[in-house]
């Protein structure tokens, strides 16, 4: 079985850009808060329609986001096969949240995890550790992937020529639109993955000694 976790946070681009860029999985899991399923806003079901999930692919956990017990119970609750290859985005949610699913992950087999470091047209694999860790983003989001993305609804006979004229260069703007907008993203990012590797430098001392 291969399975795609995910963070859910406001921004559900990533989400999808990741999850086109990979391919298809036998199930994926969303990990939110309760802010990002409010009724106005239900993020987790953007990404699943703009996915086009089935209800049976998926399985949806809310908790509490400055919470590392409660993020890590809600994982427990989900049915990891030992033999299961697992996915994990963490590009979405917030630090506790991704500290929360390394350490939760980090022992088992067959798991990588990766981010995008929004702006840059990449994905940084962050577990396990290797030299080539940097991969280029190759899926070009449509026109209608991205405002779907974003809960924008278009009627518009012109519109499907639109969306294939403009899917590759709507791609290659996002990064540069939203430069300022995921600069805090991409700075929380380097915090967490410093914040990781002072962790395993700690326990390694730990068992050195």
């Amino acid at each position: 079985m291969t399975t795609l976790l995910s963070l859910i946070s406001e921004q559900t681009l990533p989400n999808v850009l990741f999850a086109k860029e990979f391919g298809e999985f036998d199930r994926y899991v969303f990990i939110s808060t309760p802010e990002m399923e409010k009724i106005e806003k239900q993020k987790t079901n953007v990404v699943v329609k703009v996915l086009g999930l089935s209800d049976n692919q998926v399985i949806r956990k809310i908790a509490q986001e400055d919470s590392l017990q409660d993020i890590q119970t809600k994982l427990q609750e989900i049915d990891f096969q030992v033999d299961e290859q697992i996915t994990i985005n963490l590009t979405g949610g917030n630090k506790v949240m991704g500290l929360a699913v390394f350490e939760f992950f980090k022992q088992k087999n067959n798991v990588e995890i990766f981010y995008i470091p929004f702006p840059k047209n990449q994905i940084i694999k962050i577990f396990p550790e290797q030299i080539d860790k940097v991969l280029e983003l190759q899926y070009r989001v449509s026109l209608q992937e991205y405002l779907d993305s974003y809960g924008v609804n278009v009627n518009s006979d012109s519109f499907q020529t639109k969306n294939q004229v403009f899917s590759h260069a709507i791609t290659e703007g996002i990064f540069q639109k939203n430069r300022q907008t995921h600069f805090r993203l991409a700075h929380d990012f380097r915090n967490l993955w410093s914040s990781l590797r002072d962790r395993q430098t700690d326990l390694a001392l730990q068992n050195q000694g």
